[in-house]
């Protein structure tokens, strides 16, 4: 499993990385941040269910991450 990064998903949408950055932020685009970092990682099949509508879900990890996904 390959994760992109966040100027990987900027280029792909044609954002700014500052869009993906408030995006993740607000938990309005579908991402892995690892606990104790400020790192954001994307899966590509994630990201094309949210294109494709799916809505999100928020889960925040007991070791104080976060995954926000989309609901299967």
């Amino acid at each position: 499993m390959s994760y992109l990064t966040v100027e990987q998903v900027a280029g792909r949408l044609h954002r700014s990385n500052r869009t993906i950055h408030e995006l993740t932020r607000r938990g309005a685009i579908p991402h892995r941040r690892p606990a104790g970092t400020r790192r954001c990682l994307f899966l590509e099949s994630e990201l094309e269910a949210w294109m494709d509508g799916a809505s999100l879900e928020v889960v925040e990890t007991v070791s104080g991450g976060r995954v926000v996904r989309p609901v299967q």
